[in-house]
Formats: structure tokens, C-alpha cells, sequence
């Protein structure tokens, strides 16, 4: 992001599982941030498991040149916020949204209420069959799920790039990652695979990567 040029595309993504953080050093009822989770998390901070802020990749992500296009792609769950809680295709905002009244006035922040998730989906028959699993860890609390990055400036001017990003699920939906054959030393052997990067890639190879 940091060499990136006026016309340059950049493609960011991640498969994997995502979760709800609540913020332990932010206010009671303020909601809850969307997060991801790396592969070292367990390692944690201070006691603490360690997760990525989607505002953290957002802004990252929305820290390029005018004129750059960004297409992202999160193959997890509670990641819909990850470029613009108001820059949906049909104008309106993602579902789940966190509301407060501020001097009567209803106002959304960026901050997501708690999301459910039906359990059916991934233990009825047709999942149980192809090894199905949901891409998401409960709920987590958190003292500044934040901590230890480095400082961001939220109020500073942004170029506004052209960006779009294909969530696996929105609010209240559940990704999932099922058994599929996929080739490996020359053989087809079964893997899982995350549904959304799996049917992406192949969406890529029938255009011939022409797109």
C-alpha cells in the first residue's frame, strides 16, 4: 500500500475465521467490534488473545493513492465492515449496525450489535456429509483488542479509492468451509476449503483470468 501508484490494483484477502471483539476499556453498550483472527492468536498480548481490527485494515486499505482500485475478498465471518459500513451497492448500510441517539438524533456508528448464528446450518445432514464447518469464534472480551499497533489518524483527509470487497457472510449469516477435492502432488485428495475463495478462484480460471 505504501508504493502503490495512481492506477495501480490492489488485491487483499483472507480466509479464515473471523468474531466479534467487545472492547473491555470502551464504554458499556458501545458495541462490538469485527475482527479477524491470525494464525499465531493464541499466542496472544498481556493475557490476551491476538486479534486484527477490521478498522485496522480499513484504514490501511483505504490509506492508498487517488485513483488506485482495491478489491478485497474476506472469506470469514463479521468482516462486512471492513471498507465502508455505507458504501454498499444498493446505497443503504450493512446490516447490524450499532445505533446511539445523540441529542435526538439516531445516528449509526461503526460499531456492529451482537450477531447470532443458527446452528442448523452446519449440522443438518447435507453439511454433516461434505465435513461442513462454520468460519467463526464466539464472542471474545478484550482489554483494547487495538493495543500495540501502530497509531492511526481517523481524522485525516482520505483519497477515497475505488474499493470492493466480497464478504462470505453478512450479519447474522454464517461462512462456511466444507470438504472439496483439490489437487495435490499431481492427485485429487480432499481438502477443506473455505466456499467463498474456493468458488472465487474458480469463477477466475472459467474467464481465463480475463476480468
Amino acid at each position: 500500500v505504501r508504493n502503490a501508484k495512481p492506477g495501480d490494483v490492489l488485491f487483499f484477502s483472507f480466509a479464515g475465521y473471523g468474531l466479534q471483539v467487545d472492547d473491555m476499556d470502551g464504554y458499556q453498550d458501545e458495541g462490538y467490534d469485527e475482527a479477524i483472527l491470525p494464525t499465531d492468536f493464541v499466542d496472544g498480548r498481556d493475557g490476551d488473545y491476538t486479534v486484527i481490527v477490521t478498522d485496522d485494515i480499513h484504514d490501511v486499505l483505504m490509506g492508498v493513492p487517488q485513483n488506485c482500485a482495491v478489491t478485497v475478498v474476506m472469506d470469514c465471518d463479521h468482516a462486512t465492515s471492513v471498507i465502508d459500513v455505507s458504501g454498499t451497492l444498493d446505497g443503504k448500510l450493512v446490516e447490524g449496525l450499532k445505533y446511539h441517539n445523540f441529542c435526538g438524533l439516531k445516528a449509526h456508528t461503526v460499531k456492529m450489535q451482537l450477531a447470532s448464528h443458527n446452528r442448523d446450518v452446519w449440522q443438518e445432514e447435507r453439511a454433516r456429509q461434505v465435513k461442513a464447518r462454520p468460519r467463526f469464534q464466539p464472542m471474545m472480551e478484550i482489554d483494547n483488542p487495538r493495543k500495540g499497533r501502530l497509531p492511526t489518524r481517523p481524522a485525516m483527509s482520505r483519497s477515497s479509492p475505488v474499493a470492493f470487497c466480497f464478504s462470505a457472510a453478512g450479519h447474522g449469516q454464517t461462512a462456511m468451509e466444507m470438504q472439496v477435492m483439490a489437487m495435490a502432488d499431481g492427485k485429487e485428495t480432499p481438502r477443506q476449503h473455505g466456499i467463498l475463495s474456493w468458488c472465487f478462484v474458480r469463477a477466475l480460471e472459467e474467464l481465463r483470468y480475463d476480468c
